[in-house]
Formats: structure tokens, C-alpha cells, sequence
């Protein structure tokens, strides 16, 4: 096992001098070596996305997806649903890109109900009802701001 507790914090600080008088020593090949690396991080807690309006974004994401608001300001907003938080800041200025080209995927059981309520709300269905080569049916809608949601269901 590999000791990385005393390399510096920043990696590409660190200088590797060789020794060009010696031959380099060669290698026995066992065959390729299965490298499995523990994951960093245990989950994903949260999203953040930059929009301009907060409280359209929140309205969507209320109606469409049913999340639900734990906070809510001009330029700030928390929302959760069963396994997912979504924060929303508004745009510090007029040059930063907002959400568009994001795709959020939600599962649902009922692709066609998820649409319904979308459309219902005023959104456009993009694409879908479809199956995809991968196992799920899935619709995506569009909303404010670009924002892009896929309701999918395993098949």
C-alpha cells in the first residue's frame, strides 16, 4: 500500500531529480494489474446552479419536480427532495453563464404523469417519451433559464 501522508498538498510542487548515471533497473510484467480506486467523496449532497431569477427557477423546480423550498431569498434559494438538494444563486453579474446546458435527472414511475405536470406548468417537452439503449425510459423538459430535466424509470 501506497503512503501518500507525506507528500506535499500540492503534488506538482514536487521536484523528482533522477540519477542519469545508472542504468534504470528493468521490470517483471505480471500482466495488467486491476486498479480499483476508493472513491473520494460518499455521495453528492448537492447541486448548485447560477440563474437570474431565483424565484421563477424555485417556482419551476416546486411544480415540475416537487421538490420542496427549506429556504428561500432574492438571490439565494435551498430546495430537497427525497435524496437530492438543489441551491439556486442568482448571477452575480450579467457575464457569468447561468444553468443551461445542465441536465438534472429525476426518477419517476410514471414518465408519462412527469410530463403531463411539466407541460401543465408550461414547459416543452424536448424529447421523448423515448427507451434508450441503456435500460430507462425517458422525456426531458425544459424550463427557465435552459435548465434541463430528464424524468426517466428504469425499464
Amino acid at each position: 500500500m501506497l503512503n501518500f501522508s507525506k507528500l506535499p498538498l500540492f503534488p506538482h510542487a514536487v521536484k523528482i531529480s533522477t540519477d542519469e548515471r545508472r542504468e534504470p533497473t528493468p521490470r517483471a510484467s505480471t500482466g495488467p494489474v486491476a486498479y480499483r480506486p476508493q472513491p473520494v467523496m460518499s455521495s453528492l449532497r448537492s447541486t448548485s446552479l447560477i440563474v437570474r431569477d431565483v424565484a421563477k427557477a424555485v417556482a419551476f423546480f416546486q411544480q415540475v419536480t416537487g421538490l420542496q423550498v427549506l429556504q428561500q431569498f432574492d438571490s439565494f434559494a435551498e430546495l430537497e427532495g427525497r435524496k437530492i438538494r438543489i441551491m439556486l444563486n442568482a448571477a452575480p453579474t450579467d457575464d457569468v453563464p447561468t444553468a443551461a446546458g445542465i441536465i438534472l435527472h429525476f426518477e419517476e414511475e410514471n414518465i408519462a404523469a412527469a410530463a403531463w405536470r411539466a407541460e401543465s406548468y408550461g414547459t416543452t417537452v424536448i424529447k421523448g417519451p423515448i427507451h434508450t439503449a441503456w435500460g430507462t425510459e425517458s422525456v426531458w423538459v425544459q424550463g427557465p433559464e435552459g435548465i434541463i430535466i430528464d424524468f426517466y424509470r428504469n425499464t
